[in-house]
C-alpha cells in the first residue's frame, strides 16, 4: 500500500496536466468543405498539441437523404441544382474555389465522367460503429479515407465495396465490416443523432462543437471551413473553460 501511495504521488506530481478537448464535427461525406475543414482543424490542433490533447468525433448530417444505392450522376445532379455552366465550373475548372482551397491543404478534388453522388447512410453507420468499437482516432482515419475515395478517386461512397476498402485501410477487420453493412445496426442511432443535430439548430456543415471533456456542457461552437488559426484559438479557449 505504501509503495502504491508513493507511486501515486510520483506519477501525478511529475506528469504535466494536459486538458482533453472534445471536438464533435457534424459533417457529411458528400461535403467538400467538410474535408477542407477537417484539414484546417488538424492544422490548428497541431499548434496546440504541446499543452492540449484533442479528440475529434464525427457526427452525421445528410446533404441528400434519398439517393438510391447506385447513386446519381454527379454532373447531372449539380446541373439540376446550380445550372450546367456552374456545375461544369465546380467539377472541371482547376481554378474553382473548391479546388484552389483544397490544394492549400494538399487535397485533390477530382472528377471523372460517370462519377456519382452516393447515399451516405451506410458510411455514417460505419463511422458511428467505428467510434463506438474502435475509438475516435480510428474513426477519424476512416473519415479521411472516405473523403479521399469520394472526392479524389471518384468512387461511389454508397457502395459497400468502397466502404469496405476505406475501413480496411483504417485497420478494421473485413468480417466485422461486412457484418455491419449487411445489417441495419446503428441505423436508428445515426437517424436519432441526425434529428438531434437538427433540433439543436444545425442546418449547415461542417459544424464544430468544442468542449473540455471534464465539462461537456461548457461548449464553444463554430461552423464552416475556418482557418487553422481560428481552430487553434477556440481550442485554447475551451481548455480554459
Amino acid at each position: 500500500l505504501k509503495l502504491q501511495f508513493l507511486y501515486f504521488i510520483v506519477f501525478f506530481t511529475n506528469m504535466p496536466y494536459k486538458p482533453l478537448i472534445i471536438v464533435n464535427v457534424v459533417s457529411d461525406i458528400l461535403c467538400p468543405f467538410c474535408w477542407i475543414g477537417k484539414r484546417a482543424l488538424e492544422t490548428g490542433i497541431a499548434a496546440c498539441t504541446e499543452k492540449i490533447d484533442v479528440e475529434v468525433r464525427w457526427h452525421p448530417f445528410f446533404l441528400r437523404r434519398n439517393v438510391p444505392a447506385e447513386g446519381i450522376d454527379r454532373m447531372q445532379a449539380l446541373a439540376e441544382k446550380f445550372g450546367k455552366r456552374h456545375a461544369k465550373k465546380l467539377l472541371l475548372d482547376e481554378n474553382s474555389a473548391i479546388r484552389v482551397h483544397g490544394r492549400e491543404y494538399g487535397l485533390d478534388f477530382s472528377y471523372k465522367p460517370g462519377c456519382v453522388i452516393g447515399n451516405s447512410m451506410d458510411g455514417h453507420r460505419l463511422l458511428w460503429y467505428t467510434l463506438a468499437k474502435h475509438g475516435a482516432a480510428v474513426q477519424n482515419q476512416l473519415m479521411e479515407n472516405m473523403f479521399r475515395k469520394y472526392f479524389t478517386e471518384c468512387e461511389n461512397i454508397g457502395s459497400h465495396e468502397t466502404l469496405l476498402s476505406a475501413a480496411l485501410e483504417a485497420g478494421l477487420a473485413e468480417a466485422e465490416v461486412l457484418e455491419l453493412l449487411k445489417s441495419d445496426e446503428y441505423l436508428s442511432s445515426v437517424q436519432h443523432k441526425d434529428v438531434a443535430n437538427g433540433a439543436n439548430g444545425i442546418c449547415s456543415i461542417p459544424d464544430f462543437i468544442i468542449y473540455p471533456a471534464t465539462y461537456p456542457k461548457r461548449q464553444l461552437h463554430t461552423s464552416g471551413a475556418q482557418s487553422p488559426e481560428h481552430f487553434a484559438s477556440i481550442i485554447n479557449r475551451a481548455a480554459r473553460l
